[in-house]
């Protein structure tokens, strides 16, 4: 049986339709990710009535000086977030501070290495010339160093990454963002999209996905129909 889970991601634009959701999905064992869209529109006691019910995935992103990243995880550790996106590309000063402010067993910092929405032309446009794989995991080793121990990448790396760090995999997570069931195209932001089924082959540990659910005229159905899938 897959030890994996499905992380939900919630781009909306409206509280209400938000909390409408929650209300539906009452009782499934998903995790609610909150990304740069909805967050400021929710009130405190939004995020306590996420928390009450399910793991929270705050997807912020960090990417500042050491201080201010450290102490922004403190305050989402104290708000019950059990995720908690920064980019690895802040460096190892801004990592090693955070991962020291936050209790792991509390608030997982989930490094984010290259974005799903880009292409190999993007990445290359900022000056990196590495191939997509070995930036991922260049960037992941670069966040092991400096404490971290979950991380987000795509589909495609995940081989890469479990060969990298064989020696140390069954300490590492991997959430993996831009998912479709199969038969479904991609979206229109992601550049690089994979099935759920290729997530679990490759070995992810909590698969994002988004539209593909909340598109559905049952999102609740739609939801249990994927959790299914990473049970079977």
């Amino acid at each position: 049986m897959s030890r994996a889970r499905l992380a939900l991601a919630c781009d909306f634009q409206r509280r209400d339709e938000f909390l409408q959701l929650l209300e539906r999905l009452n009782g499934l064992p998903i995790i609610i990710k909150v990304g740069l869209r909805l967050m400021p529109r929710l009130l405190p006691e939004d995020y306590d009535r996420i928390t009450s019910h399910f793991d929270l995935f705050l997807d912020a992103k960090l990417h500042d000086i050491p201080t201010q990243v450290a102490d922004a995880a403190r305050v989402w550790e104290s708000m019950g977030a059990r995720y908690l996106t920064v980019h690895l590309s802040g460096g190892s000063k801004m990592l090693s501070l955070a991962s020291a402010a936050v209790r792991p067993d509390r608030l997982r910092l989930a490094g984010v290495s290259v974005l799903t929405s880009l292409s190999q032309g993007d990445l290359q446009a900022t000056g990196v010339v590495a191939p997509i794989s070995e930036q991922v995991v260049n960037l992941v080793r670069l966040g092991v160093a400096s404490g971290l121990r979950t991380f987000v990448c795509s589909v495609g790396e995940l081989a890469a990454l479990r060969e990298a760090f064989h020696e140390s995999d069954d300490d590492l997570e991997f959430i993996t963002p831009g998912l479709v069931l199969a038969g479904e195209k991609g979206h229109a932001d992601q550049s690089r999209v994979y099935t759920v089924e290729e997530a679990l082959e490759e070995g992810s540990d909590v698969l994002v996905m988004g539209r593909s659910i909340l598109s559905a005229a049952d999102p609740r159905a739609q939801a249990e129909k994927v959790l299914k899938i990473l049970e079977a």
